[in-house]
Formats: structure tokens, sequence, C-alpha cells
């Protein structure tokens, strides 16, 4: 019963990391525009809710 439990945990862990790292190469494009916009737009973010905050 207790390997179960583990191996349980661990296979969720493997599960939600082969996810993660299937949403993050899908934004591997190359394309050097695209990172700039989205560093641009998330810079463009955080300086908004600091703002707001402060």
């Amino acid at each position: 019963m207790r390997g179960d439990v583990f191996d349980a945990f661990f296979r969720l862990i493997a599960q939600i990391l082969r996810a993660v790292h299937f949403g993050l190469s899908r934004t591997q494009t190359g394309k050097l525009r695209g990172y700039a916009a989205t560093m641009v737009i998330g810079a463009t973010l955080i300086l908004l809710s600091l703002a707001l905050v402060l």
C-alpha cells in the first residue's frame, strides 16, 4: 500500500513536468520578434501592476 501512494505521487509529478515541458517547448519557435514582443508585454504588465500597487 505504501509503495502505491509514493509511486502515484511521483507519477503525478512526472506527468505535470511532461505537460509543462510540452507547453514550453511549443513556445520555442526561434522567431526573435515573437520573443521580443512577449518580453515587452510582460514588462508592461509588471510595470502596470507595480504602478497600481504603489
